[in-house]
């Protein structure tokens, strides 16, 4: 019985043995595949991929950017003055069909007071180029002579957003503008796009200033 009984256990233990290894070595093959596959899932979730015709590409692809963050392209700087050291963009706006850059064009390297530094006015027409409508030598006159009043008033707006960049606050541009009125006793010039364009950005003002109309310098 005893001489049965001893090879059985052997092959039982065998099999037993041979059954283990099986069972680690699957799990050895099959876990880090299915460790793999879960881990490269997750990214899927966190940034999905886009067909090349789903209507979200499409949304972003064609999103708009700001306009005011728009560089001066080439076709602009061509129509600089040439009498420009450095330039400026203040703001940019689109206007029946053409693309205006307002500009300040500084005559050094050294001034920053955007006060001290000339507009110049360029249009870019798909047709004809780019047309420089007001520079140094021009004849004061309000934006809105060459644009909309709503689109003068947004580009002005943008003009008084740049200044309190460049002076460092608000608080800075109301201070700068007001010793400039008082220092003038009444015959400082505003247009009313930009009277328009303080107030929405809350900048008080002195009251004596004249108003800027467009024959104010051709009478």
């Amino acid at each position: 019985m005893n001489r049965f009984t001893k090879p059985r256990w052997f092959a039982y233990r065998s099999s037993l043995v041979l059954l283990t290894c099986f069972i680690l070595s699957f799990l050895l093959v099959m876990l880090p595949a299915k460790l793999s596959g879960s881990s490269s899932s997750q990214p899927a979730l966190l940034y999905p991929i886009r067909s090349p015709n789903s209507p979200e590409r499409s949304a972003l692809e064609h999103r708009p950017l700001p306009l005011s963050r728009v560089e001066i392209p080439d076709e602009v700087k061509t129509c600089i003055e040439s009498g420009a050291e450095r330039v400026d963009r203040l703001g940019t706006v689109q206007d029946r069909g053409k693309t205006f850059y307002l500009l300040a064009a500084y005559s050094d390297f050294v001034t920053n007071d955007p006060f001290n530094a000339s507009d110049e006015l360029i249009a870019i027409a798909p047709q004809e180029g780019c047309i420089r409508l007001v520079d140094s030598q021009s004849i004061r006159q309000p934006l809105s002579v060459y644009l909309s009043p709503r689109t003068a008033q947004s580009l002005e707006e943008q003009r008084f957003r740049r200044y309190i960049t460049l002076l460092g606050g608000a608080d800075q541009l109301q201070q700068q503008l007001s010793d400039r009125i008082d220092a003038a006793k009444g015959s400082y010039l505003l247009s009313k796009e930009q009277v328009q364009a303080l107030r929405q950005l809350h900048i008080q003002i002195p009251s004596i200033y004249q108003l800027l109309q467009p024959d104010t310098f051709l009478g």
